[in-house]
């Protein structure tokens, strides 16, 4: 798995940059930030979008309302210097499970209606 290619155009998997926003990022902040460097990968931004949308999807105790936000932004400071693999397959398993969420909260929103329509009969 070492040196193997995602697509032709993207760096191996086992490098930290599987797609990254460094020119943009550069001219942004040029000196760079604290634990992120002078670059930051698309990769780690759009796994903490899903896992903040996660989050607001799954957590509805208001005493963990601040792990919504300081989770994602946590997870994009660590996840920004892993190998792109691992931050790959974490976004994958946030998408797929958000996915899964969507479907489950369906489901169960299902038998309410249902249950509501025979008790106004």
């Amino acid at each position: 798995m070492i040196g193997l290619c995602f697509t032709t155009s993207i760096s191996p998997l086992s490098s930290t940059r599987l797609a990254y926003l460094t020119p943009l990022f550069q001219k942004m902040v040029p000196n760079g930030l604290p634990m992120f460097g002078k670059t930051i990968g698309l990769v780690p931004i759009i796994m903490a979008i899903l896992t903040y949308i996660q989050n607001k999807m799954t957590i509805k105790d208001p005493n963990q309302k601040a792990m919504i936000y300081f989770m994602p932004v946590l997870m994009l400071a660590m996840f920004n210097n892993f190998p792109s693999g691992l931050v790959l397959y974490w976004t994958l398993s946030s998408a797929l499970g958000l996915v899964q969420q969507i479907i489950t909260n369906k489901k169960q929103a299902q038998p309410a209606v249902e249950e509501k329509k025979n008790r106004t009969r």
